[in-house]
């Protein structure tokens, strides 16, 4: 390993595993930056739930002004950036353990595959709802069958193979 890794919940540490893309970790470390940032992954898209139902009303259900669906859509906004940030830091953490298990020749931003495949899948997903006549529904299922096994690859080759010798 190039460097210690320092205490995984101290200031130090987060920098460390999740600002910078240089830098080795271990199978362990790997497992539980991935676990905080699913962990608060879970918790927006609980939120999200929740308030989700006052947001998308017509005006015949609600005046035209109300202050629930301004507060939806605002969590909407707030909400999608914690998912481009906790994107980016994902990418950061699986740069990291890419380096570690030898794959130096690989740019930082393919460690991002799984997650451009999960968006593709989803705004097909989410086109093939509404427009059925489109997107063929092969394709929409091809598209999640690829970003999950882009998913799998990387829990396989960063989450449970050793560190090389």
């Amino acid at each position: 390993m190039d460097r210690e890794m320092p205490g995984l919940l101290t200031r130090e540490g987060l920098n460390f595993l999740y600002r910078s893309e240089h830098g080795n970790i271990s199978r362990k470390s790997w497992w539980l930056g991935v676990i905080l940032l699913d962990s608060v992954l879970f918790v927006l898209l609980t939120i999200w739930f929740a308030v989700s139902p006052w947001a998308g009303r017509g005006l015949d259900e609600r005046a035209m002004i109300d202050g629930r669906t301004i507060l939806a859509y605002i969590y909407a906004i707030v909400l999608a950036f914690a998912l481009l940030l906790i994107a980016v830091c994902y990418v950061n953490l699986t740069s990291k353990r890419f380096q570690t298990r030898g794959f130096n020749h690989l740019p930082a931003g393919l460690a991002g595959i799984p997650l451009v495949l999960l968006l593709l899948a989803g705004g097909l997903f989410w086109i093939h709802l509404r427009v059925p006549d489109i997107i063929s529904s092969w394709i929409v299922y091809a598209a999640i069958a690829a970003s999950v096994l882009a998913l799998m690859w990387h829990v396989v080759e960063l989450g449970l193979r050793p560190d090389p010798e």
